[in-house]
């Protein structure tokens, strides 16, 4: 593979990469003669090639090159693929350039491994520390250069080791989004864990064709789905041609694939998968991948989210963000949330707006119902009257006229309801809209059939029948507060689990060296406990003491061979942190374990409500109560 990356590589493919524009024709030429280049594949490192004696310059041809620290401190060389973990503080795009001088001094035992990996298929340059020298002093204005792209570079490095950003760089460079175009993620304060994405994704395939929320940062989670790799690896890896692309260059699977499964393998992502069915009476295989349903005019997933949580957007949006000195990462769509792409605001605006108009609505409705009752002179109908020139009495019951009408409409707009659940089974309606709108719809219709009720009411709600009134309020704020809480605890664990990783990355060394103290190993334990839901204070009281107690010990006793008091201070003020991050999050879980089953609540308040208003219609028409 390195002897087809050189024939790739020539004086015109250099001169298109800015660091080398100034160079003339025979300096590139010399350059490429007495330099090597150098292909690594994803996950290599760059310890595993073989390399001679004394420093290189790497110049970076093509990909994505990142900076791993291995702080396990093993010595030993690595392979390609290796999956020990890394934590990648850096990376390297075309046109930049490092030195390879660390692999000349190996750390010590024990001590954490410097080395560098391609996180992407990557083409290096690698020029002697001589012939570059050499170079640099023939042309001083290259020179000059070089001097001011080394301190640009290094400014930028130093601006990403801000704890939230280096922790959204190290996710983007270790699960491989420098190659990906598109990424399908999940707003975990909208997803209610219905799993109903995959499900319409499988009923409409056969067989599901994406994992719902395979990795999590943050607010985020991210779906196991094709992310159209700028590389391909896996088009590249079929040796039948059953793999292909597309018009639009997306990765499509045709007939002739045989199931070898050597995509499945060769896909970084894990977003291929093996089905299985049956022709000419055997049972075969093949491979399958989203392809964003492209013979049908919507995309399964989407149009099955009840919430709208799905998105999909490119990673440069996604992790980045644009600031005087560049592109830099950004972990504000982690921690606030993803801002909708420009072609949904308009619908966001349109969706105010009507909000906007029901609310006036529906005030101008029980302002109305106010007036007949108290002030009926300066109602909306003694100004028509007026208008008409009539002289009527003006009046406002729950058995007659307006009010009495004000019920029907009110319990038609709850009956209404029933078409949210109706949608997903019935064939007719589920061709109709998006799931997302269907909620949408029924949580309005909801919210005005308990408001248009509580007027029919004429506001007098401490009568028996004023129960049936009552429980749909309590309907929807069942339905409204479980949806608003669950998503709240969802997002909230991804958000501590944010918070511990960025608290770890700042954490004392010497609170590594220390892992042996039974102490420090109740306040940072390597798995978090979940509370469970009986006798939940008492536990939460319990983790509240021993943290204390643990925290109380170090303070007077654990640390005293520390004699820096500032340095005590620190590690103190670093586990009582981390204590306080680990009690919120289990406790978080605990609370997710709990509001799990919200929505049967909802379903038998429902149940409830429509018994109690089913009396109190039939009282009202037996007995003509008003």
């Amino acid at each position: 593979m390195a002897q087809e990356a050189s024939h790739a590589v020539t004086v015109d493919s250099l001169r298109a990469l800015p660091v080398f524009a100034d160079l003339p024709n025979p300096a590139l030429d010399r350059l490429l003669r007495t330099g090597q280049v150098r292909h690594l594949d994803r996950r290599q490192r760059l310890s595993s090639l073989e390399r001679g004696q004394g420093e290189n310059y790497c110049f970076v041809l093509s990909g994505v090159v990142s900076i791993a620290l291995d702080r396990e401190g093993t010595s030993v060389p690595a392979r390609a693929g290796d999956d020990r973990p890394l934590e990648h503080i850096g990376f390297f795009a075309p046109g930049e350039f490092f030195s390879d001088g660390f692999l000349d001094c190996p750390p010590g035992a024990g001590e954490p491994v410097l080395d560098c990996m391609a996180s992407t298929p990557a083409t290096l340059l690698a020029a002697s520390r001589p012939a570059l020298t050499e170079l640099m002093a023939r042309h001083a204005a290259w020179s000059t250069r070089l001097r001011q792209q080394i301190a640009a570079s290094r400014n930028h490095f130093l601006s990403q080791q801000e704890p939230t950003r280096a922790l959204v760089q190290d996710f983007f460079l270790r699960h491989g989004f420098a190659s990906s175009s598109l990424v399908r993620v999940s707003q975990l304060d909208r997803c209610l864990d219905c799993n109903k994405c995959q499900e319409a994704c499988a009923k409409r395939h056969g067989s599901a064709r994406e994992l719902r929320a395979d990795l999590r940062l943050g607010r985020l989670a991210i779906q196991q789905v094709c992310r159209h790799c700028v590389d391909k690896p896996c088009l590249v890896s079929c040796k039948l041609q059953a793999l292909v692309l597309d018009e639009q260059g997306e990765v499509r699977i045709s007939e002739r694939c045989t199931g070898c499964a050597v995509c499945k393998v060769k896909c970084p992502h894990g977003a291929i998968f093996m089905e299985k069915y049956t022709a000419a009476g055997k049972a075969r295989q093949r491979a399958v991948k989203c392809d964003g349903c492209a013979d049908f005019p919507d995309r399964a997933c989407l149009r099955a989210c009840p919430t709208g949580a799905l998105l999909e957007l490119s990673p440069r949006d996604l992790f980045t963000e644009t600031g005087p000195g560049g592109l830099t990462f950004s972990g504000v769509a982690f921690l606030e949330g993803v801002a909708e792409h420009r072609a949904r605001q308009t619908h966001r605006t349109a969706r105010a707006v009507v909000a906007t108009l029901l609310f006036l609505a529906l005030a101008a409705v029980g302002l109305e119902c106010f007036l007949r009752r108290t002030l009926p002179e300066h109602s909306l109908q003694a100004a028509l009257l007026q208008w008409l020139g009539r002289v009527e009495p003006i009046s406002y019951s729950s058995g007659k006229g307006f009010g009495h009408w004000l019920g029907y409409i009110g319990t038609s707009f709850m009956l209404l309801t029933f078409l949210y659940p109706l949608h997903t089974r019935l064939g007719l309606l589920k061709k109709l809209g998006a799931q997302s709108t269907w909620l949408t719809v029924h949580l309005w219709v909801g919210f005005i059939g308990a408001t248009l009720v509580t007027y029919h009411a004429a506001f007098k709600l401490d009568r028996w029948v004023g129960l049936s009134c009552m429980s749909m309020w309590i309907v929807v704020a069942s339905g409204a507060i479980g949806r608003y809480l669950y998503g709240k605890v969802h997002s909230g664990i991804g958000l501590a689990d944010f918070e511990v990783e960025s608290l770890t990355r700042s954490a004392p060394s010497i609170v590594g060296r220390r892992r042996n103290s039974r102490a420090i190993r109740i306040l940072t334990p390597e798995r978090e406990g979940v509370v469970g839901s009986h006798g939940l204070l008492a536990v939460m009281l319990w983790h509240e003491l021993r943290d204390f107690a643990a925290l109380f010990w170090l303070h007077f006793a654990g640390l005293g061979d520390i004699p820096d008091r500032k340095t005590r201070r620190q590690i103190l003020q670093f586990l009582s942190d981390r204590a306080a991050q680990r009690r919120t999050r289990s406790y978080l879980e605990s609370a997710k374990k709990m509001l799990r089953h919200w929505n049967w609540v909802h379903i038998i308040l429902t149940i409830i409500m429509f018994a109690l208003a089913g009396v109190h219609i039939a009282y009202g028409f037996m007995y003509k109560a008003v």
